[in-house]
């Protein structure tokens, strides 16, 4: 009986594995490895807590700004660019070559290289590999790109391939309104003047609507309006 006691108890222990978001291929497959310390360097393996920045970007900054400092900045491959344009126009196989290379170069998506991430990102989405291309948005928004923030929110709103989670997905949209995306300012709006997602605060959601107004949304100057 204490042999089968044990014998249950160690078999739920190594049930209990954290959450791992891969931005490497889907098919890998880690078995009796001891874990390293991954950097924001490895991208082919991260967990969840390691992207968390976009929740608590102010405690975050210093050791944002350190790990920026020790990565390489990337600009977006010219050949990548061709097989990606190329698959965006039907071509199959432009798809699958664009999808290998960025599977093969996903460390060069790092918080100094955010428009590689944005563009990995694309042609994961074009394979229906959303939780790749999501992690590789929230990088590019960890390295303060205001339109990874706000295309990685709308993953989350989505809610197509993604686990829901109401607080990163809302940190991300405030973190992509405070870097002045009048899209997300807008959105943003809607949650406090709704009171769904965030408490009701029509003052919050009027200033808002003016900051979106102010950055070029048309839409929110017309919802402004509505409060004088």
């Amino acid at each position: 009986m204490r042999y089968i006691i044990l014998f249950a108890l160690a078999s739920f222990l190594f049930a209990q594995e954290p959450e791992v978001i891969r931005i490497g291929p889907d098919n890998q497959i880690h078995t009796g490895e001891q874990k390293k310390k991954k950097t924001w360097d490895k991208l082919d393996e991260l967990d969840v807590d390691e992207i968390k920045d976009v929740q608590e970007p102010k405690s975050a900054d210093d050791e944002l700004i350190r790990r920026k400092s020790t990565q390489t900045a990337y600009s977006i491959d010219d050949n990548f660019k061709s097989m990606l344009t190329q698959c965006i126009s039907g071509d199959k196989s432009a798809c699958s070559s664009a999808l290998a290379f960025a599977d093969k170069n996903s460390t060069q998506c790092n918080l100094n290289s955010t428009e590689v991430c944005r563009a990995y990102a694309s042609i994961f989405l074009i394979h229906n590999q959303r939780q790749k291309a999501l992690n590789a948005r929230q990088i590019a928004c960890n390295g303060d790109n205001a339109t990874a923030c706000f295309e990685a929110w709308k993953l989350y709103e989505s809610g197509k391939g993604i686990k829901k989670n109401p607080k990163q997905g809302f940190g991300l949209l405030t973190k992509s309104c405070d870097f002045k995306n009048a899209d997300a300012c807008y959105q943003l709006a809607g949650y406090y003047r709704n009171g769904i997602g965030a408490e009701l605060n029509l003052k919050k959601a009027k200033e808002l609507y003016s900051k979106s107004c102010d950055l070029g949304n048309s839409d929110a100057c017309d919802a402004y309006n509505e409060f004088l």
